[in-house]
């Protein structure tokens, strides 16, 4: 049985990486995919891309303005378009400061307004996910204006999620851990240790994000909405290892 069957589902950052896992997921259990990004993924016609700036509301607005005209509604919306970069607190710029918040944070509320606006004229009952991150719920070097963004993710769905529950709209997050990813494999030097600090010892995979999606977006799971699903081979558990500190342990004051 095909758990999304008939079903518009609403993928940001949906033409690569974890996006693209999860549109491919969702489509083949029988979702419609439209993927709002600013570059479409190569040879997926059955992916409807749109090009949208998440970080700019108008742009945003006209886009579901398209897919309204286009589809009537929408039952499912990812949250998943994102930057990532390592840079300590102290040097990141205010420019880069305000990247990251205009991505991640404002760019999933822009489209979670949307979304759910025309869910609520259309009575649809829907889904959201935004996608967060474990280093919204530990901290870990060079993630300052990273965390911040995700951590204000998980607060906006919670605050959605009591909302929007009138509504019928679920709203939920996942919070991915160490997954292999084109973002990641960026980062590589700053990342190629966590395995060590993973519990299950390995990077996931954008598969595993997308199975946990497809599970939040389905029918079974229309009786949880609110919660923070980390994905993470157990990561959040313990958190990125400090390495530079001493391994005799240190002496408190």
């Amino acid at each position: 049985m095909q758990r999304l069957k008939n079903k518009i589902a609403v993928v940001t950052g949906g033409s690569s990486g974890i996006g693209l896992a999860i549109a491919e997921r969702f489509s083949s259990e029988g979702a419609r995919i439209i993927s709002l990004d600013l570059n479409e993924a190569a040879d997926k016609p059955h992916i409807h891309f749109i090009k949208t700036d998440v970080s700019s509301s108008e742009n945003v607005n006209r886009s579901f303005a398209q897919i309204a005209a286009e589809y009537d509604k929408v039952d499912v919306l990812i949250n998943n378009a994102g930057i990532s970069w390592s840079i300590p607190m102290i040097d990141i710029t205010d420019e880069q400061w305000a990247q990251m918040l205009a991505i991640h944070l404002n760019g999933s509320f822009y489209c979670a307004r949307a979304a759910s606006r025309l869910m609520i004229d259309t009575q649809t009952p829907g889904a959201i996910i935004n996608m967060s991150s474990v280093s919204g719920i530990v901290g870990s070097d060079g993630r300052a204006a990273y965390g911040a963004a995700k951590g204000g993710i998980i607060t906006l769905t919670r605050v959605m999620a009591v909302e929007l529950a009138q509504h019928r709209i679920t709203v939920n997050s996942i919070a991915p851990g160490p997954i292999l990813t084109p973002l990641i494999k960026n980062l590589w030097e700053d990342v190629k240790e966590y395995p060590r600090d993973v519990p299950l010892k390995r990077f996931g995979m954008p598969e595993e994000i997308a199975h946990a999606a497809l599970f939040l977006s389905s029918d079974e799971a229309r009786f949880i909405t609110g919660i923070v699903l980390p994905v993470d081979g157990g990561f959040s558990i313990t958190g990125k290892v400090n390495r530079d500190l001493p391994t005799d342990g240190i002496n408190a004051p």
